[in-house]
C-alpha cells in the first residue's frame, strides 16, 4: 500500500504549539481541520430542510464568535437562514448579522468575503464555541524554506451524501489537504496567496470554497501554527486563499462599525 505522503512527515516527534498548547504533530491536522464547519441554508420545506453551500470557518476574534466563507458561495441562499449543522446535524442554528460587500464590488478578492455573527448562538450553546478558533495572532513572517506546510479542509459537495428526501439523512464528510506555498510568482492581487497542493486531488474540490487554512512554521527549534486564511477557489493542483491579515482588517471593520449588518 503507497503510504500517505504528509507535509509533516519529516517531523514525527515534533510537538506544534497552537494558542499555547501543544499539539503532537501527528494530530495537527485533525486538530486545526475541526474549525471548519460545513455551511447550510436553512429551507422552508419539510422534504429539503437545508441546502449545502460549502465549507466555512469558525473563528472566535476580539470576544466575537465569527463564522466566515466567501460572498459567492451565498448566492442562491437567503441570508437570514445561513446557518451551522450542530449535534452531528440533527439540529441547525442561524446567525445573528452578516457582513459582506455590496454587490458588484470586486476589485479585490477580500470583497468576497462574508462573516456572520454567532456570538448571540454561542452565549445560549456553550457546546457550539468548540467550534470556533480563538484567533490571538498572525503568523510571523519568514522565510519561505521554514514553511513547514499549510493544512487546508473542506466539505466538497460530491463527497456529501445528501439523501433527505428518501432517507432523512445528511452524511458529512470533510477532506483534509495539505499544501506548500506555491514559489515566489504569487498572484498580484496582494490579498491572495497561491498554495499547491502537495498532491494532485483525486477528488472534485468544488464545495471546499470558505474552508479554513493553517500554516504551520518553524520558529527557531519550535512549530507553531497559525490561522492563515480561507479557500476562496480551487483546482487539482492548486488553492487560493485570502490571507489572515486581510480578513483581520474585514473583521476589524465590523466591529468597529458595532456588528451592524450590511
Amino acid at each position: 500500500m503507497k503510504k500517505r505522503s504528509t507535509v509533516l512527515g519529516d517531523l514525527i516527534n515534533l510537538s506544534v504549539h497552537l494558542n499555547g498548547l501543544l499539539i503532537p504533530i501527528t494530530s495537527v491536522e485533525s486538530v486545526v481541520a475541526r474549525y471548519t464547519q460545513s455551511l447550510i441554508s436553512v429551507n422552508d420545506s419539510d422534504t429539503y430542510p437545508v441546502s449545502l453551500l460549502g465549507s466555512c470557518v469558525g473563528i472566535k476574534y476580539r470576544d466575537r464568535y465569527l463564522v466566515l466563507c466567501t460572498r459567492h458561495q451565498l448566492k442562491n441562499g437567503n441570508l437570514e437562514q445561513i446557518g451551522l449543522l450542530i449535534e452531528k446535524g440533527k439540529r441547525t442554528v442561524t446567525s445573528g448579522g452578516v457582513r459582506r460587500y455590496k454587490d458588484g464590488l470586486f476589485l479585490t478578492d477580500v470583497h468576497d468575503l462574508a462573516a456572520f455573527d454567532f456570538s448571540e448562538p454561542c452565549s445560549e450553546l456553550p457546546a457550539l464555541r468548540n467550534c470556533f478558533f480563538e484567533f490571538k495572532a498572525l503568523p510571523p513572517d519568514t522565510l519561505s524554506d521554514k514553511v513547514v506546510g499549510i493544512i487546508v479542509s473542506g466539505y466538497p459537495f460530491d463527497d456529501q451524501n445528501y439523501d433527505l428526501e428518501n432517507n432523512r439523512h445528511l452524511g458529512q464528510a470533510k477532506r483534509i489537504v495539505l499544501c506548500k506555498l506555491d514559489g515566489p510568482d504569487q498572484p498580484r492581487d496582494q490579498a491572495l496567496l497561491r498554495l499547491r497542493t502537495l498532491e494532485r486531488l483525486n477528488f472534485s474540490p468544488d464545495g471546499i470554497s470558505g474552508g479554513g487554512a493553517f500554516v504551520v512554521q518553524l520558529e527557531g527549534l519550535e512549530a507553531r501554527a497559525y490561522f492563515a486564511g480561507i479557500v476562496t477557489r480551487a483546482g487539482r493542483d492548486h488553492v487560493h486563499i485570502v490571507k489572515s491579515p486581510f480578513i483581520q482588517q474585514f473583521m476589524d471593520a465590523w466591529i468597529s462599525r458595532s456588528g451592524r449588518a450590511e
